[in-house]
């Protein structure tokens, strides 16, 4: 007889044994007065909670929440998805999906060859049946499938650059293990060091051009960015061996002037590519053993032409070859899998810049990754009407609220808000002080919106999967829920039409991917760079055989057939414009001297360079300048107190000296410049258990610039920030009041587009927030809300300008390896999700980081190169640093502010060292540990022993 203690053991169709018991739990809900047939139920969820909770249980029920989403069953078509992309298709067929999924979920898998045995222990997923299933099924097999143009993929960056070291039997002379700190800034890659949980690329990502309008996916495209620096650590590794020279991504710059005085096993490489080929008398022999190696056999036949009638050129057999692997590596056939024809013609190159004499105008838009909890950001404060709103945030915050006395105060009175007084988060001083000024503003409620909703309908219909990271972001950047634009962004169709009025539009990606500038109108100049360092030269060294790569170049990535591969026409469309532009954007940055000095840090370095730009405008020949930046990791799931204090720290001191470069620059650039910051989402109101904050709906951003109407919120602040608010869905997430369209169709009309329809092409949805819309008087100044284009009201007359002339090329230098560009500037390597480790010997060599989080010491060694030294401090320092291994750390924050670190000769004991502090010119500190390992330092300047 069973009964509800009864217990049964089961063997599920996953092979696990499970004991149930006799026993089923529902929830039922019914309307109180409406009769049962109202009711709706559902089953409960099992708990392995009783009355009086134990440890154990606990960890039964962490196990159970486990094997719920290991067993589920998308999980076998979710990996398998992603695992078939990580070996080289891109865009598999359902059916590969299902074949592989189904290995997973069975752990076994049989080949169709009769002569292949099973794989797999018969166990829910085992991998090694899921791994056969995928190198041994028909898709990854057949050869017939290179002729399809949709198959195949891009390679990963790393993989280019570990296969161009095996295939070319690399060589290690020192007797380090093989060391490249700089690859990560270099390529956009790097071994376990993926910038977040999302890794180096989104499955679904597809880039601009054929392969988006194929309605087909290319996740490594989004590291396109990172090309020319690819290209150039590759050919300095072919050219030097593995050193720093020219971009190199070794450690040592040891630099032959030409390649015949490079020789192989030089003591001062760390490895050389050591590879002979069968024949180095017989091109044709030598093209052939490089394209099997490199290219597996796939490159076409006229690209082999031009690559052997290059080799036969050279005397030189050790020129020649390198020239040959050169070229072989800039071949689409080594970047892509697939069948890439032969160039039916070479691509066009830029045309000349132009310069009307419109007035100038810049717009930047600033995502802060991750969902910044901007509850934290603007904080109501007092004099609130009929509440007190600061005590119900601080009842909803508890523990993640930031104390009333601590807030930086606001005047609200004219901003028509619950209160009068809000308060600004104590680490961003920058803000309060443009906000008092009245160059910056508030929009309050802000969120994706598809239409006006209620906490009733909002699923229903909102189009955008909400809470997601790469959805919003991605719908931020669009703002056309239902396709009516499909494959392009925002900020492309804000280009697009400024285009079609006679501007000349720059735009400008920087470390995100070119779909964010995407529009329709071809022949607008769009750079995408992901390098800190900014804009590279292509191939900077002058040796021989340099002019035989540049004038193959375009013949080798020219366009190509109809039917060839779409990854292949992808590579080189995109190489071809990336090395064109950079070279003459390495140019523009390098014309320019700036006044200000910015932070070492990531956002600071990439302020910089939209400073460098705006202030080359002239002789780039540009009208309107258009950025769009992805920066920092606000996704802060835990201890989100000390978590926005370091990221406020860094956007506060990038852009107090941002805005002193524009302010202290000629020609307006300040009062023709707006910058708009969005961030994924706002987050819960309430905390977690983790002392963060959840994904949650409505934020709160803020705009600045010298025509903004500052000092003054916009927008609705929530009135009710208790669980009674019905905008809130759960746990504090509140929907929006304000769309994005709202304040961007402020920014399109003051940018100079004011026709109803362009408005309507640029916004597709803004029809659907009828009296939600902000106008350009609303936000901007009546001086800067008219439209100013014409000087002295002339039509203007496009005009060719001369390039951009470099005042110090870093190339140029005495050793003649651009070592003081790779060097004497600064590189990264990367240590976690927003962690940057910013190395400058042109800065005397101070280390610090982002995060500031403590970094390994070994590491730290190993990953600062030596470069110019400028002074004898620079020598004492480097003699000390190596001697004891020390590390040198600089402060995130000037040392003025602190009285306690005043003293420049002070030293301070540890328990298993000492820290001696010296000042620098700039103001920082740089502290320096000869014995200990200590944490770098953060704003309260507290020092431990971890590591």
């Amino acid at each position: 007889i069973f009964g509800r203690n009864s217990m049964f053991k089961i063997k599920d169709d996953r092979g696990r044994i499970l004991y149930l018991k006799n026993l089923r739990s529902l929830v039922m809900i019914r309307e109180w007065d409406k009769d049962i047939s109202s009711t709706f139920e559902f089953r409960n969820t099992p708990t392995f909670y009783g009355e009086v909770p134990e440890v154990r249980d606990a960890e039964y029920e962490t196990e159970a929440g486990l094997d719920h989403y290991f067993f589920h069953q998308n999980t076998g078509p979710f990996l398998a998805l992603r695992f078939i992309q990580r070996f080289g298709v891109s865009n598999p067929s359902p059916r590969f999906i299902e074949i592989v999924a189904t290995a997973f979920r069975s752990g076994v898998y049989k080949s169709d060859a009769v002569s292949l045995p099973s794989f797999g222990s018969g166990e829910y997923g085992d991998l090694s049946a899921t791994v056969a299933a995928i190198l041994l099924d028909r898709e990854s097999r057949n050869v017939l499938l290179d002729v399809d143009p949709s198959y195949g993929c891009i390679r990963e960056p790393i993989a280019k650059v570990l296969g161009l070291m095996r295939s070319m039997d690399y060589v290690q002379t020192s007797s380090n293990f093989v060391s490249m700190n700089k690859l990560y800034s270099q390529i956009g890659q790097m071994a376990h060091a993926m910038p977040s949980v999302f890794s180096f690329f989104l499955p679904g990502y597809s880039p601009p051009g054929k392969v988006a309008k194929a309605s087909l996916v290319s996740p490594e495209s989004m590291l396109l960015p990172s090309s020319v620096g690819l290209l150039n650590g590759m050919i300095s590794l072919v050219k030097f061996g593995l050193t720093n020279c020219y971009g190199g991504f070794g450690e040592k710059n040891n630099c032959a002037p030409s390649m015949s005085e490079w020789k192989r096993g030089n003591p001062m490489t760390d490895g050389y590519l050591s590879f002979v080929p069968d024949d180095e008398n017989d091109a044709k022999v030598v093209v052939s053993n490089l394209a099997t190696l490199l290219t597996s056999g796939r490159m076409s036949t006229s690209r082999r032409e031009i690559i052997q009638q290059a080799y036969e050129k050279e005397s030189d057999k050790n020129i020649a070859l390198q020239l040959a692997q050169q070229l072989t590596i800039l071949s689409p056939e080594y970047h892509v899998t697939g069948n890439v024809q032969g160039s039916t013609k070479e691509r066009s190159n830029l045309p000349a810049a132009l310069k009307s004499c419109k007035e100038h105008k810049s717009v930047i838009h600033i995502m802060l990754k991750g969902g910044c909890d901007s509850f934290n950001l603007l904080v109501p404060h007092s004099q609130c009407q009929g509440k007190d709103l600061y005590d119900e945030y601080s009842r909803a915050r508890g523990s993640i609220g930031i104390p009333k006395e601590d807030l930086f105060t606001i005047d609200a009175q004219g901003s028509n808000q619950i209160c009068k007084t809000f308060g600004i988060h104590p680490n961003l001083p920058i803000l309060k002080e443009l906000y008092e000024a009245k160059e910056a503003l508030f929009l309050a409620g802000i969120g994706v919106l598809s239409e006006p909703v209620t906490a009733l309908n909002y699923e229903e219909k909102t189009k955008t999967q909400l809470f997601a990271h790469n959805t919003i972001q991605s719908e931020i950047t669009r703002l056309d829920p239902f396709m009516t634009s499909a494959h392009t962004a925002t900020l492309g169709r804000i280009a697009d039409a400024l285009s079609k009025e006679n501007n000349i539009v720059n735009a400008f990606a920087h470390d995100a991917t070119l779909i964010s500038l995407e529009g329709e109108i071809s022949g607008i100049s769009k750079a995408a760079v992901n390098n800190i360092a900014g804009f590279q030269k292509f191939n900077p060294s002058s040796t021989s055989g340099d002019d035989a790569v540049t004038s193959n170049l375009a013949k080798l990535n020219g366009e190509i057939g109809l039917y060839s591969s779409l990854f292949g026409d992808t590579w080189s469309s995109s190489i071809h414009d990336s090395i064109n532009l950079s070279n003459r954007l390495y140019d523009a940055q390098g014309s320019v001297t700036l006044k200000s000095t910015f932070p070492y840090t990531k956002f600071g370095r990439q302020l910089e360079l939209v400073s460098k730009m705006m202030a080359s405008r002239e002789c780039r020949g540009s009208d309107r300048d258009i950025f769009y930046i992805e920066t920092g990791s606000f996704d802060h799931h835990s201890n989100v107190l000390g978590g926005l204090q370091t990221e406020f720290d860094i956007l506060n001191d990038a852009l107090t000296s941002f805005v002193h470069e524009l302010k202290e620059s000629p020609g307006k650039i300040w009062e023709n410049t707006v910058v708009v910051f969005s961030s994924d989402f706002g987050r819960t109101l309430s905390g977690n258990s983790g002392d963060g904050t959840d994904h949650g709906w409505s934020g709160n951003n803020f705009m600045i610039g010298g025509s903004v109407d500052g000092g003054k919120i916009v927008g609705e602040y929530p009135a009710d920030l208790s669980i009674n608010n019905p905008l809130d869905i759960g746990r504090g997430r509140l929907i929006p009041t304000m769309p994005f369209e709202s304040p961007w169709n402020a920014v399109i009309q003051w940018l100079g587009i004011t026709d109803e329809a362009d408005l309507d092409k640029i916004l597709p949805n803004r029809m659907s927030f009828s009296g939600m819309l902000l106008d350009k008087e609303d936000i901007f100044t009546a001086s800067q809300s008219t439209n100013n284009i014409f000087d002295a009201g002339n039509e203007c007359q496009l005009k060719q300008v001369t390039s951009c002339g470099l005042k110090d090329d870093p190339y140029e230098s005495d050793d003649n390896n651009g070592d003081d560009y790779y060097n004497g500037d600064y590189y990264i390597t990367y240590e976690d999700d927003n962690s940057y480790d910013d190395y400058s010997n042109a800065q005397a060599d101070d280390y610090y980081s982002n995060n500031s989080k403590p970094v390994d010491d070994a590491k730290n060694s190993n990953a600062i190169v030596m470069g110019t030294v400028v002074s004898v401090i620079l020598v004492i320092s480097f003699a000390i640093m190596f001697a004891y291994r020390a590390r040198l750390i600089r402060c995130c924050r000037p040392v003025d502010s602190y009285n306690e670190w005043k003293s420049t000769n002070s030293t301070f004991d540890l328990s298993d060292g000492e820290l001696s502090v010296e000042e620098t010119v700039d103001g920082h500190k740089t502290f320096q540990s000869r014995t200990g390992d200590i944490e770098v330092c953060q704003r309260n300047f507290l020092f431990d022993n971890k590591k």
